[in-house]
């Protein structure tokens, strides 16, 4: 599985002719409660209108859109960092707006760290 990952992170920097590569790091923000809770906060903010309160992509903006926001819940499969590069960015559709010049890294990474929360079970301890 990782050797997927490792594909999928090298054909994101291939094809995107190397000029982001700078700007692709790797989120190393504690997730902790208070990254989390502020995470949530900026998500409901800037996110929920399109993706949804729960990250589905079934907002009520996002519904008016020719082209379905983004199902967030399975964000947690990519690799730390991709889900801050896109929403740094803008991702891959030009309806997602790119966010570096409304909110800082700290606040991306912390949308990041809320987003990857959405699909973190606790281990059951029997």
């Amino acid at each position: 599985m990782k050797f997927l990952y490792g594909i999928y992170f090298f054909s994101i920097i291939l094809f995107s002719g190397c000029g982001y590569a700078p700007m692709f790091k790797e989120n190393t923000l504690p997730m902790d409660e208070k990254n989390l809770l502020a995470g949530q906060a900026l998500f409901q903010q800037h996110c929920a209108g399109c993706h949804g309160e729960k990250g589905k992509g079934d907002g009520a903006i996002g519904l008016l859109l020719p082209v379905k926001p983004a199902d967030l819940t399975d964000l947690p499969l990519f690799p730390a960092g991709l889900i801050e590069f896109s929403i740094l960015t803008g991702g891959d559709t030009e309806y997602m707006p790119a966010w570096k010049k409304v909110l800082s890294q700290k606040e991306i990474e912390q949308i990041g760290n809320y987003l990857r929360s959405f699909n973190i079970k606790p281990v059951n301890k029997e």
